[in-house]
């Protein structure tokens, strides 16, 4: 994963994980389920979940992934994240293309240059089970619940700061599609979901830049804290 979209990352683990701890069981493969850690029911995968179905369930079933050490027990929830980038249509939001001087909070002076950049990430949730009823049951609440929450927030670290910024989700109305498998006792939903992201592009004075000379690092740009207007003395 690229480290500028680790955070939009880490921030769907987290929506993700509300949705997990909100799980009603109506089975008792849901059940086991529930009863898991997250970590031990859910992971993220790389490319596209639709192009390589078994080999992302041959995986998790092998302990491929980061994070379950449960044998890789079904029901299981792979997410994959597009590896293309779609830049968000204007329509929807803007761009900071040009550099604008930002302070990142009232209790910090410094100030830095801020550009963003807004795309629409697509992602797909696949839900894999043993049985049909209970691929369909997680499923269906987990539209239940993104219909629900239709934002999260991704939180960037610059200059000892925690920048929270907004994610939308969009295409709710997306139906958990089953995807063909070669198994037969295996089934497999998947919901395709676009998120708009904002993902900010932050920048202090280089080596050899003015810069306002504070204690903290990295220095902040020279600002002007006064005018004398000389036409009117």
């Amino acid at each position: 994963m690229d480290s500028f979209l680790n955070p939009l990352q880490s921030g769907l683990g987290l929506y993700l994980g509300r949705f997990f701890d909100g799980i009603i069981p109506m089975t008792k493969a849901m059940e086991e389920f529930c009863g898991r850690d997250q970590s031990d029911a859910m992971a993220f995968a790389s490319g596209r979940m639709v192009d390589e179905a078994e080999k992302m369930l041959r995986q998790w079933i092998e302990e491929d992934f980061d994070g379950p050490e449960t044998g890789g027990q079904l029901p299981a929830i792979i997410v994959a994240l597009d590896p293309e980038v779609i830049p968000t249509g204007r329509d929807f939001t803007r761009q900071l293309s040009s550099p604008e001087y930002v302070r990142l909070s009232d209790d910090d002076a410094r100030v830095f240059q801020l550009r963003t950049m807004t795309i629409d990430q697509r992602l797909q949730i696949a839900i894999a089970a043993h049985d049909v009823t209970t691929a369909k049951s997680i499923a269906s609440q987990l539209l239940l619940f993104v219909d629900d929450q239709r934002r999260f927030t991704s939180v960037y670290q610059f200059a000892g700061h925690d920048l929270p910024w907004e994610v939308f989700i969009d295409t709710v109305d997306s139906p958990a599609s089953k995807i063909p498998l070669e198994s037969k006792n295996l089934t497999l939903l998947a919901v395709d979901l676009t998120v708009k992201a904002t993902i900010p592009l932050y920048r202090a004075p280089g080596e050899g830049e003015p810069h306002d000379g504070s204690v903290e690092l990295p220095h902040g740009y020279p600002v002007v804290l006064e005018t004398i207007n000389q036409g009117a003395m």
